[in-house]
């Protein structure tokens, strides 16, 4: 799956840089740039680069999937990541759920996370939302 948009390091104890990762991705008209060419209107965010584990700083791109071929426009950021997570889908409460559900994968010890890509799908026609997450 290929996504682009725009990009910036943050990490999760620094709520501030996710905020203005956000406002950025709003403020930034990305869908105009991609023309079309997106394969639907949803959100997605992706968590990659990772420095080392939730704790550490990582990149989040923001945007919209298109086709793998789809060119970059200048000025903006792709990702493309493999698709073999485990997902967890959110109907209520969005977005303190979202943020609810990643609470708990951090605290989940059972499992081990692999620390690659993740992503979370926001969907503004249903108001639903998936949490994407990858494990070893």
């Amino acid at each position: 799956m290929k996504v682009v948009g725009i990009s910036a390091k943050v990490s999760n104890d620094r709520d501030d840089l996710l905020e203005e990762a956000w406002e950025l991705f709003f403020k930034s008209e990305v869908l105009e740039y991609v023309e079309g060419e997106n394969l639907s209107e949803d959100i997605i965010s992706v968590y990659y680069e990772y420095e080392g584990d939730q704790d550490d700083p990582y990149t989040l791109l923001i945007g919209y999937e298109v086709e793998d071929d789809f060119e970059t426009p200048t000025g903006l950021n792709s990702v493309t990541i493999n698709l073999n997570h485990e997902t967890h889908r959110i109907e209520q409460d969005l977005p303190d759920a979202i943020f609810d559900k990643w609470e708990d994968i951090w605290e989940d010890m059972t499992r081990e996370r692999a620390y690659i890509a993740d992503f979370d799908r926001y969907s503004p026609k249903e108001d639903v939302a998936e949490v994407n997450v990858e494990y070893k």
